[in-house]
């Protein structure tokens, strides 16, 4: 059950242009137009929505210059949910980006929201799973038709390891930089933490430390790639120096014929000039 949090300058800020973060990833700025149980909804100048989860608000600035640009009207009579998860439910099949533009940040379609994750369908990364601790804002790209909803469907999960429990034996990227980030075989998930083993080394990772984790279907190919193309490069290599030694054996005996021509040549000159002082 999500908890109330309780700012209440938010409400003096509803229906003016505001600012939310004074910069970095997550800055946004436009038009507040809901203030939630805890989250808020602003409706940017490009007139997409973004909803932040309040929990991760440090500021949020009136922009009073700015009080008089104008947004695009939104339906009036839409209704939002009460709390970020309800917000959340909503989004299954719409695409969404996850965080802002932060190296956490994740584009893709919603497969699913539990109280306790969000999984998204992603191009680039495959599947992605956020504990729903870490979904601080998300921005709506495109809206789920009434045909979508119908044709998305995720495994039942209910809880955060139900989600990783379904992804045992498979490799796994967990986090996506800096030392908190590790690939490898998910081999186990335990009540508070995952085991992932890559090459000789056993990586234990809390579960309250996993950010963002994707299914990285491609490792083991790419790392058959990069080993043909290493091989590759290495027949090529030892193809160029057999040929840059094979060059070199024909200039050697070309080399050595060229001697032997010269030394033929002197010794026809000696055995004639010898015939030439013995019939004198």
């Amino acid at each position: 059950m999500a908890e109330t949090v309780n700012l209440p300058y938010l409400e003096a800020l509803k229906g003016k242009f505001v600012k939310v973060f004074k910069g970095g990833p997550d800055s946004r700025e436009g038009k507040l137009l809901e203030v939630k149980d805890d989250y808020i909804v602003l409706q940017t100048e490009d007139n997409q929505l973004v909803y932040y989860a309040s929990q991760y608000l440090k500021m949020v600035i009136g922009q009073a210059k700015k009080a008089s640009v104008d947004v695009l009207p939104v339906d009036e009579a839409r209704v939002f949910p009460n709390t970020y998860l309800g917000l959340l439910e909503t989004l299954v099949a719409s695409s969404i980006k996850v965080n802002g533009g932060g190296p956490e940040s994740k584009i893709g379609r919603v497969l699913d929201a539990k109280e306790e994750f969000l999984v998204l369908s992603t191009e680039k990364d495959g599947l992605v799973v956020f504990p729903f601790s870490n979904v601080k804002n998300v921005t709506i790209l495109e809206s789920q038709s009434n045909d979508d909803s119908s044709e998305v469907t995720f495994s039942g999960a209910i809880t955060l390891n139900d989600v990783l429990s379904l992804l045992i034996h498979n490799w796994v990227s967990i986090n996506t930089g800096g030392p908190e980030k590790v690939g490898g075989v998910l081999v186990e998930v335990a009540d508070e933490h995952v085991i992932v083993v890559k090459n000789e080394e056993i990586f234990y990772v809390t579960t309250e430390q996993i950010k963002v984790l994707s299914l990285a279907k491609d490792e083991d190919e790419n790392s058959s790639n990069t080993g043909s193309s290493e091989n590759s490069n290495s027949n090529q290599n030892s193809s160029e120096n057999n040929n840059s030694n094979k060059g070199s054996s024909e200039d050697s005996n070309s080399n050595k014929g060229s001697s032997e021509n010269n030394n033929s040549t002197e010794s026809s000159s000696y055995e004639s000039g010898t015939a030439e002082s013995s019939s004198k």
